[in-house]
């Protein structure tokens, strides 16, 4: 059944109420389970002081709720809150969305928080090569990994070694590499 204006209003009224009385988290989910407009600044003024709460919370083990509200408006929180919305969670969540999304996420986590990016790494590489292959140079000129071990400064055996698990051919990164 599809709510009245009336209803969201009223329902919007009792999240007000549930957020004076610090309950941020029910507040959220009753806007969660309305849709309402609100709910995206809601979260971004609340998510921070009340992150131990949200962690558990319905809305954070859901992530795709969000997603399905505004792609791009829960996107942008999960990057903001990767403490909050574990990036692999977030993965999980948007997989069926399709690669391009992934694809999205990984690209923003990587500006906005190099640290949790960096972890999933491999993942961006093999994104990166079925979905914008032209850009394999410069995730490989400024993402190789710490473990790799870099002999007498050759960085392209180095580079290399790394994409070999992800059947990356050498001729293939030097192709890239010269465009």
């Amino acid at each position: 059944a599809t709510l009245t204006r009336e209803h969201v209003l009223l329902v919007e009224a009792l999240a007000l109420l549930h957020e004076t009385k610090s309950d941020c988290v029910a507040a959220a989910c009753l806007l969660v389970w309305i849709g309402s407009d609100m709910l995206f600044p809601f979260l971004t003024r609340h998510l921070t002081c009340h992150a131990a709460a949200f962690q558990s919370s319905y809305i954070c083990r859901n992530f795709r709720l969000l997603f399905d509200l505004s792609p791009t408006e829960a996107l942008a929180l999960a990057v903001s809150h990767s403490s909050i919305f574990g990036p692999k969670s977030v993965l999980d969540a948007i997989a069926p969305c399709g690669r391009w999304w992934e694809h999205h996420y990984l690209r923003l986590l990587r500006q906005h928080d190099p640290e949790a990016a960096h972890n999933l790494w491999a993942l961006q590489l093999e994104v990166a090569a079925e979905l914008e292959p032209h850009s394999l140079c410069f995730l490989t000129n400024e993402w190789a990994p710490d473990d790799v071990d870099v002999e007498d400064n050759d960085e392209i055996h180095a580079r290399s070694k790394a994409l070999g698990s992800l059947h990356v051919l050498d001729s293939q990164l030097e192709a890239f590499r010269k465009r």
